[in-house]
């Protein structure tokens, strides 16, 4: 039996024990000081091994420290740090000793119910401000080749000090744990693993992640979704859930703010292919909808308002150790040991902390940070240095030459590091090295020498459609191949919402599609599925008004606005007419553009593609909708003029 950890204990020479915080079969967690750092609080995690076999030992070494190397490695305000990893030689036993920094506060699910009881649910701004507390976290973790995994009210805390949110308890350690526990299957530590802490809560992980154990960023911002809906209702996820059908009962779900609804519906979505892939695209969505929201007129001074942090700049031996792991292929076995740390934060930990008393200076009563200042945008992200999950694409043939096989997996690397399908990017270079090459349609390419010719055409095609698809969002890229048809229908609902049709958004998709295929018409698999990637980006873009510009003239006076598109780029205007109205509009630009005029129903109310003015009196009230989208490649100028009159 392995010795348990003792008050006053001292171990690895420097830390003492202060207070046990919980003991069990798998190891203890303990508040130590650290001796060699002026008495500083810290949390350190024993873990213990099933058995003490030496195969047993290695292994546990062979899992269990790349991953502490990882969190080690981590600095983030909102990640608590981890500062030492060492084994421990007790008696007849060896355990692994991991130690961070303690954080004393609560967590997230404890604070919603002492707002609950006193009655202040959570409201749609301050969930926004709570997305907008961990979006960046989990962009910075991401971006470190990590999956947290673990997400949930109960895995982040509220730090007491300062009102910031914290992640803990991620999911790696965690799961090495289990590893080690059910390999050696033995029938007493098969039964004793089945009592560790499942990786992922019920309600709050994913399906893929539930079922196959499949995790990657989608992951994460599924269970953030979840976690911000439970704040929202106050109810657990599983109560808003149709099991049997599988979908979210949205009807029960009041969202003050339609952007906020809009980002939950799409995190939260079944289909991978469905979420955000990005914390940092949705933190841009977030961003631009703060941005348009007044200030508060008030804030209830009883409230703690956080001073903002900014997280360190990342040093440039994160950008080498991102290339090394993606070049030396540890890249995979940190998305297959699913995230760092993990398992070293206890629930009886944070109950201690909720027991002790508050610092001098510290909030008297737990609340999130409401301040109305919007925190900065972080730095474009840096490519994730592990590749997309269910990649299938084969190894290239050894018969190939050496440039060539290089050049084959640099596509490769390409392809993966914009999380294209595999199977709809073959189908893709197929149809244009088709149309390219029409005498080889259908012929299969070898690696016979007779065929290089033919291999580098297409392989050159294949570069071509890669700098074509990079030119639209991560999002859009990672959905291509599952497109389907409801997805225009979820398109008409979601833009009904900004009172507009998808008629625009077909015009300004058909512009850019023509560009990259100007012979073809998107009526067949693959081209329809850029075509409505490209749709899926103008929808956002309009659901989030960066496209979209409501514009109100005064009865009787002219209008006029004035801007000016880049390259291929447009941009929508709404205009609120009653029936018997009568309408002037024109379009006038220096440069080749489309304009497209259309009524609420979404006829288009211009009897062909070249015209640019329409003038008459209004059938029916609701909002008419006017594009204009850049046909050239420089920058556009251009004016819109609009005049309404009241019906004589």
């Amino acid at each position: 039996m392995v010795s348990s950890v003792q008050l006053d204990e001292i171990l690895g020479d420097r830390y003492r024990i202060i207070r046990v915080l919980r003991q069990n079969a798998f190891g203890s967690t303990a508040l130590v000081e650290d001796l060699t750092q002026d008495n500083q609080a810290h949390i350190l995690q024993e873990l213990k091994l099933p058995s003490q076999d030496p195969r047993l030992i290695d292994r546990a070494r062979e899992l269990l420290t790349p991953e502490v190397e990882f969190l080690k490695r981590l600095h983030h305000p909102q990640i608590p740090q981890f500062h030492d990893f060492f084994e421990l030689q007790r008696e007849q036993s060896l355990s692994f000793c991991v130690v961070h920094t303690f954080v004393e506060g609560m967590t997230l699910r404890q604070v919603l119910e002492h707002r609950q009881q006193e009655n202040r649910p959570l409201t749609a701004l301050e969930a926004m401000r709570l997305l907008q507390q961990l979006l960046p976290v989990l962009d910075y973790l991401h971006n470190q080749g990590v999956i947290h995994r673990n997400l949930s009210p109960d895995t982040i805390l509220w730090r007491r000090q300062d009102a910031r949110l914290v992640l803990i308890e991620f999911g790696g350690l965690l799961q090495g744990m289990t590893t080690l526990w059910t390999e050696r299957q033995d029938v007493t530590t098969l039964g004793a693993a089945a009592d560790l802490p499942r990786v992922g809560q019920l309600g709050y992980a994913p399906p893929e992640q539930v079922q196959k154990g499949i995790v990657y960023t989608y992951t994460d911002l599924y269970a953030l979704g979840a976690t911000v809906l439970m704040a929202l209702t106050g109810q657990e996820p599983l109560a808003l859930f149709d099991v049997e059908r599988g979908q979210w009962r949205w009807q029960e779900v009041e969202v003050e703010h339609p952007v906020l609804l809009t980002l939950l519906q799409g995190m939260l979505a079944q289909k991978i292919h469905d979420r955000p892939h990005s914390a940092q695209s949705v933190l841009q969505t977030l961003r631009r909808a703060l941005q348009a929201m007044p200030a508060p007129a008030t804030t209830n001074p009883s409230e703690f308002v956080a001073p903002p942090v900014n997280p360190p700049r990342r040093g440039l031996w994160l950008r080498s150790l991102g290339g090394w792991l993606w070049r030396g292929g540890v890249a995979i076995a940190v998305v297959a040991v699913a995230g760092v740390g993990g398992w070293l934060i206890g629930q009886t930990w944070l109950d201690y902390q909720v027991r002790t008393a508050s610092p001098a200076g510290s909030a008297a009563e737990p609340d999130l940070d409401l301040s109305p200042e919007v925190a900065p945008l972080p730095t474009e992200s840096a490519a994730l240095n592990f590749p997309p999950i269910d990649d299938d694409q084969p190894e290239p043939s050894a018969d190939l030459p050496d440039a060539e096989r290089d050049r084959k997996l640099e596509l490769r690397r390409q392809r993966r590091e914009l999380v294209i399908d595999y199977d709809f990017f073959e189908a893709l270079v197929d149809y244009r090295y088709g149309q390219e090459n029409p005498d080889r349609q259908g012929v299969r390419l070898t690696p016979e020498s007779g065929d290089q010719l033919w291999r580098d055409r297409r392989d050159v095609v294949a570069q071509q459609m890669l700098d074509q698809l990079r030119e639209l969002s991560g999002e859009a890229r990672r959905r291509l191949g599952a497109y389907g048809r409801d997805d225009r229908r979820q398109w008409a609902q979601r833009l009904q919402q900004r009172n507009l049709t998808l008629a625009p958004v077909e015009l300004l998709t058909n512009t850019v599609f023509s560009l990259y295929f100007p012979q073809d018409e998107p009526d067949q698999e693959p081209l329809d599925q850029v075509w409505s990637a490209i749709a899926f980006d103008h929808v956002r873009a309009l659901e989030v008004g960066e496209t979209l510009i409501p514009l109100s003239p005064t009865i009787g006076t002219e209008l006029r606005h004035s801007g000016s598109l880049e390259p291929w780029q447009g941009k929508v205007f709404t205009v609120s007419l009653e029936a018997g109205q009568s309408l002037t509009a024109n379009g006038v630009s220096d440069y080749p553009t489309l304009v497209g005029m259309y009524d609420p129903s979404g006829r288009s109310l211009l009897e062909n593609d070249n015209d640019r003015t329409w003038s008459g009196q209004v059938s029916q009230s609701g909002y008419y909708t006017i594009a204009i989208v850049s046909n050239a490649p420089q920058t556009v100028n251009y004016n819109l003029y609009l005049t309404v009159n009241d019906a004589p």
